[in-house]
């Protein structure tokens, strides 16, 4: 027992000698003038993060390359098996083996977490400056070495893979508007395309650069904030001055010409002139059906000038993604939902494309998006939480790609996809400008009622809705023929209501097709909560646009094909085509469903909205369910008579027993 005893404090007193060995042993910080004494030693620098570089070589390696500034000198630490680091102006601490190298380069080598540190009181909060260039223009020695926040338009398109990057920040998205251009010197990718134009937060450090003569700011590339509210302007191929296309590489451009394909399986627009074409590299939508919707279409093309690796001359990479797939990798649905742990707290950032399950309003910022346009097509789903402002609602089964980070949520005990950037995926252009596709309204049947509305009314999705308009002292209603049925309505005030109205009433006697948004309000009357239509005009030719909606796209209140294609103007709008136009624009892969297609004017009168209504969904199979029906008759007999003769056999044998 007793060498037990002495073993015991011979231990404690060991592990105190080691302990006062390791306190002793941490080295004192070093100023940065001083480090030429300590070269080949463990150091501690204390200084200015001045700035950083993840995965400096691009190798996926998990190294960080970071500049200190303290009171003597300036210093770069190289820094493995890293963390979060805080915000460029924050003071930091970092220990590590400091090394001059046969470049003659002088770096201090951390390894791990915990070597470099830092405490909450050493934290910057940079000063917003919001966009006063004057301000900052005519006093740059007051901001000299401070941390500022800055917003303005950005001068060229920022490419994730960039380490470095050079720019301009501008008081206006085009050179030629604007009044003030600040150097911004960039460190670390942005981990996103930033378009040329957008308006963007920069937060970093005002210097003055005696190489150029000028104040610059140095800026984190993840410090950048893209403003989403503003959608920069898509600039125009011209081709008959080829020479700007070297201004316009890495941008989102539009280019008219026709789409072919050579006997090598190349992809090309080419242009009016003879021999004038660009290479072109189609999105996975637009080569679905072998291409058959864009081959040899002329139209207006959207996608980003680049310069492929793989080639020898520039391309137009086309899609929302507009880079190259080696450029955005979109992850499925079901690949983060199989592995969360992969993706929960991994601070990379995703992309996912599918339809949005719900309508979300321009205050709402929850929604979820899954991998099929309807509840039947759909395996999978993942909630999302919006961030920014939007003044347009995001409809129900718009297809949309959206980039963020994977969290936990504690309120839904969930995953939730944090979005920072969420972009519609079907769109058509005028003039070089995308007009993003909007999916057809819902049908809002008279059969369901207020209870099955209800949920229509959580989102203030789009639906239609037939029956006769009736204006009465306590309101504006649709009523049902030959019941008394109603939904009240809030009209469209850009609609002349005196189109459907008979003279001398004040209510409709032919039944209309109206399309508005559901929502819930209390009734006056006793603060019941009653559904209504809000925004409301009529349906006059049937296509499921409203009058708001013909007056935005150009298209004919009167005619369901406008320009006669075949197509009506409310299927091409929700394909994401161009209503307006013969061939058809080519983002999506045209799929028209031949049930739902109304091919002239005189199919279209023929589909009365009570036809509509009562009109089969799409893809139900009834031969199918009524083969399934018959089998569950079959086994529901069969189990019965069996339960039923094994209860007789018990009673039987019961009886046997008791006589």
């Amino acid at each position: 027992m007793t060498k037990l005893w002495s073993m015991f404090f011979f231990c404690v007193l060991l592990v105190a000698t080691m302990n006062w060995y390791a306190v002793v042993r941490e080295p004192e910080v070093v100023p940065v003038e001083d480090l030429y004494e300590h070269v080949n030693s463990v150091v501690k620098v204390r200084g200015t993060l001045v700035s950083w570089v993840e995965d400096p070589w691009g190798d996926g390696s998990d190294k960080t390359n970071i500049v200190i500034q303290d009171d003597t000198g300036v210093v770069r630490i190289e820094w493995s098996n890293t963390q979060t680091l805080p915000p460029v102006g924050s003071i930091i601490e970092a220990r590590g083996d400091y090394t001059i190298t046969t470049a003659g380069k002088k770096v201090v080598y951390a390894v791990g977490t915990g070597s470099v540190t830092w405490s909450a009181g050493d934290i910057s909060n940079p000063e917003f400056l919001g966009s006063h260039f004057t301000e900052l223009s005519q006093n740059p020695e007051n901001y000299t070495g401070k941390m500022i926040t800055l917003s303005g338009h950005i001068s060229k398109t920022l490419n994730p893979d960039d380490r470095y990057s050079r720019f301009d920040l501008r008081d206006h998205p085009e050179y030629s508007g604007s009044n003030y251009f600040l150097g911004i010197s960039g460190y670390g990718s942005t981990n996103k395309w930033i378009e040329a134009g957008s308006k963007v937060n920069v937060t970093g450090m005002m210097v003055f650069s005696e190489r150029d003569l000028k104040w610059i700011m140095y800026v984190q590339g993840t410090a950048i904030e893209v403003d989403n509210s503003y959608k920069s302007v898509i600039g125009t191929i011209d081709w008959n001055n080829p020479s700007s296309w070297q201004y316009e590489v890495n941008n989102i451009v539009s280019i008219y010409g026709k789409m072919t394909q050579d006997e090598n399986g190349e992809w090309w627009i080419e242009g009016p002139n003879d021999g004038s074409k660009i290479c072109a590299t189609p999105s996975n939508f637009h080569l679905q059906n072998n291409a058959e919707s864009i081959i040899n279409i002329t139209d207006s093309w959207i996608g980003r000038y680049v310069w492929p690796e793989d080639k020898s001359y520039t391309c137009l990479m086309m899609g929302v993604d507009a880079g190259s797939v080696t450029l955005v990798t979109s992850k499925t649905l079901t690949e983060i939902v199989n592995n969360p742990h992969e993706w929960l707290g991994s601070d990379e950032t995703v992309t996912v494309e599918g339809w949005l399950t719900t309508t979300i309003s321009p205050t709402y910022d929850e929604g979820s998006i899954g991998d099929g346009p309807t509840w039947n097509t759909r395996n999978t789903e993942l909630n999302i939480h919006l961030s920014g402002s939007r003044e347009k609602y995001l409809e129900e089964g718009l297809r949309v790609r959206a980039s963020g980070k994977i969290v936990w949520d504690v309120e839904s005990t969930s995953m939730v996809l944090e979005v920072d950037t969420l972009e519609p995926m079907d769109f058509w252009t005028v003039n070089g400008t995308p007009v993003y596709a909007t999916p057809l309204p819902s049908e809002l049947s008279w059969f369901d009622g207020p209870t099955a509305w209800f949920w229509d009314a959580l989102g203030g999705s789009r639906v239609y809705i037939s029956g006769h308009l009736n204006i009465t002292e306590n309101g504006v209603f649709i009523e049902q023929a030959g019941t008394d049925k109603r939904l009240c309505v809030n009209l469209d005030p850009s609609y002349d209501i005196s189109e459907i109205i008979d003279e001398g009433s004040n209510r409709s006697i032919e039944t209309h097709t109206f399309i508005g948004r559901l929502y819930q309000q209390n009734a006056a009357e006793d603060g019941a909560i009653q559904m209504c239509l809000d925004s409301t005009s009529p349906d006059l030719d049937q296509d499921l646009l409203s009058y708001e909606d013909e007056l935005a796209y150009g298209t004919n209140s009167s005619n369901p094909d406008s320009d006669g294609d075949g197509v009506t103007d409310g299927q091409e709008v929700s394909d994401g085509t161009n209503p307006l136009s013969i061939i058809s624009e080519s983002t999506i892969s045209n799929q028209v469903n031949e049930n739902q297609t109304i091919t002239n004017n005189e199919n279209n009168t023929e589909n009365t909205p009570e036809k509509l209504s009562s009109s089969e969904p799409e893809g139900i199979d009834l031969a199918n369910i009524l083969i399934w029906t018959i089998i569950f008759l079959i086994i529901s007999v069969i189990l019965i008579s069996s339960i039923s003769y094994i209860n007789l056999n018990k009673k039987a044998s019961m009886s046997i027993e008791e006589e």
